[in-house]
């Protein structure tokens, strides 16, 4: 069963990838906010997401100690994974819900939006390939 949701997990990523990166290209292009894209956005953070809380506890019994004693090293690139990825949540919640007005972006705002939708993108670059790093060491 986890090792499903792990895998659901990934596609949950990629999806959650390929919109952030719509994302980021309408921003600029429109006055208003794309509304219809943000909420699609926001709709493949909260499986990612949701997937990833319920996979972690058995992920720390199952994976965790046998990294510390193996590989240190992607424990802790895992653990800079965690703390980027609760960055990410925040930053995508607030773009998402920015996005979601039907009024006019300030010039500022819709620069510190696209500026966290690329941040939000280059975290979910990088949980990929150490979620790929992960798999190959040890699966669920």
């Amino acid at each position: 069963m986890t090792r499903t949701l792990v895998l659901l997990h990934g596609m949950a990523a990629a999806l959650a990838l390929a919109s952030a990166i719509h994302m980021y290209f309408m921003l600029p292009k429109r006055r208003i906010p794309p509304r219809g894209v943000a909420l699609g956005f926001l709709l493949t953070m909260v499986p990612l997401y949701v997937l990833g809380w319920w996979t972690y506890p058995e992920f720390r019994t199952e994976i965790r100690f046998d990294l510390l004693t193996s590989a240190p090293w992607l424990a802790n690139i895992f653990d800079v994974k965690e703390f980027l990825s609760w960055g990410a949540l925040m930053a995508g919640l607030a773009v998402g819900v920015l996005s979601m007005q039907r009024k006019r972006l300030d010039e500022v705002w819709r620069r510190v939006s696209v500026s966290l939708m690329g941040f939000i993108i280059f975290v979910l670059a990088f949980n990929t390939v150490v979620g790929i790093l992960l798999a190959n060491h040890k699966m669920l």
